[in-house]
């Protein structure tokens, strides 16, 4: 088996987190690392929700003293921040949310060269579509929830644009930053907690096993606490239907959207965005989700640059033989592993800013034209959720669609 599925375990490497500088640095330009104060700063430039709804934005500071942090070791207590998109009144008179906190926004771009991205070149405070603290509108009873999980040293709001579109279609989004496992995340005070967890150095790490276990222990607990908390929020409160509660996450966080579904039956249905569910970098080491499968709905969707799908991955092969629900695998065709972010979106931006070529570019978001790939992962995301948590009968998932041909069904 290994000698015959080490260029797919190469994937499952960088979805781990594992990127080195010199896989993606082999390419990065002059600018990465070297913006001056005479260059203006790329904005993120999310595309605008679609749904008819006002989207607000809150946060959230959650202590679990039930349980120490399972990151380091003398703190007693686990912690994490929470983000929250939903349904609004109108409040034009409130502040638009910014994509980041200054303080992560200083981590971050610290980080930017080692992923082959140039530093101090993207606007991370500036303004997204949401409005902070916008009262939630309750004149539409209560909505359907749905969790958000990034993958490992990234960071909750990565996932902003899906978020923003999700609630103005009538979810409460809440994302969750994993501490000491996020890039960075800034709590109340102004202290900021960056990525500590050693990832695995190489595809034979004895850590490698380990360390995906530990994780996903940590994600998974995590998450059921937030939705112990969900009901307790000031922002929402009544506003949740805490009985249509689904999950999508991207690399690791689709993997963490599989676990939870399989420890707590409260999630009706998960997305997993271009993620592999094995502990182990040869698909030999198992959860037991991927031996048991699901009775509940999963889907999954891949990019192009991966080739992770059930006929190619050992780990998703087991769960799609087993799964007992509905259950769909679709490709996104010419999108890479980061195409699942908002990095479909700032990263041409910096291309058409000069900052990075064409050919850096694909080398991070593929050849998919950027907004069609927005599109087609806002739509089938919408797609899947108003199937499983509202019962509309949504037929796009029914087969391929002209109107997506970048969409593949993988039988």
């Amino acid at each position: 088996m290994r000698g015959t599925t080490r260029r797919m375990l190469v994937v499952v490497a960088l979805t781990a987190g594992a990127v080195t500088s010199t896989a993606w640095q082999a390419g990065a330009g002059a600018g990465a690392g070297q913006v001056g104060v005479e260059w203006a700063k790329v904005a993120i430039g999310l595309p605008a929700p679609t749904g008819p709804h006002p989207v607000g934005h809150a946060t959230a500071h959650l202590v679990d003293r039930s349980r120490p942090d399972p990151w380091v070791a003398d703190r007693p207590y686990r912690e994490v921040m929470v983000s929250l998109w939903y349904p609004a009144r109108r409040a034009e008179h409130r502040p638009r949310a910014p994509y980041r906190t200054a303080a992560e926004a200083a981590h971050a771009d610290r980080r930017l060269p080692e992923i082959g991205l140039p530093s101090g070149a993207l606007d991370w405070t500036g303004p997204t579509h949401a409005r902070e603290g916008a009262p939630v509108d309750r004149r539409g009873g209560r909505y359907p929830v749905v969790l958000y999980s990034s993958g490992h040293l990234a960071s909750r709001t990565l996932g902003t644009g899906v978020a923003e579109d999700l609630a103005s279609r009538g979810y409460v989004v809440v994302a969750v930053d994993h501490t000491h496992e996020a890039a960075e995340v800034e709590f109340p005070g102004g202290r900021v907690e960056v990525g500590s967890v050693p990832v695995p150095t190489g595809l034979d790490d004895p850590w490698f096993v380990e360390f995906h276990r530990r994780t996903m222990d940590a994600r998974v607990k995590d998450l059921r606490f937030v939705l112990d908390r969900l009901a307790t929020l000031p922002a929402v409160s009544g506003a949740l239907d805490l009985t249509r509660v689904g999950m999508f996450g991207v690399s690791a966080g689709g993997a963490t959207a599989i676990e939870l579904m399989y420890h707590d039956r409260r999630v009706r249905a998960g997305a997993d965005l271009d993620s592999g569910l094995s502990y182990d970098p040869y698909g030999e080491v198992l959860p037991p989700v991927a031996v048991e499968g699901l009775d509940r709905p999963v889907l999954l969707m891949g990019s192009e640059q991966s080739g992770l799908s059930h006929r190619t991955d050992p780990s998703l092969a087991s769960f799609w033989r087993n799964q007992r629900g509905w259950k769909l695998d679709l490709l996104l065709r010419g999108s890479n592993h980061p195409s699942f972010s908002d990095r479909q979106v700032f990263v041409p931006r910096l291309g058409a800013a000069g900052l990075l070529t064409p050919e850096q570019v694909s080398r991070h978001v593929g050849t998919i034209d950027p907004a069609r790939s927005v599109e087609a992962q806002r739509t089938y995301l919408a797609a899947f959720f108003d199937r499983f948590l509202r019962g509309r009968a949504e037929h796009l998932l029914d087969g391929p669609s002209p109107r997506y041909p970048e969409v593949e069904f993988r039988r």
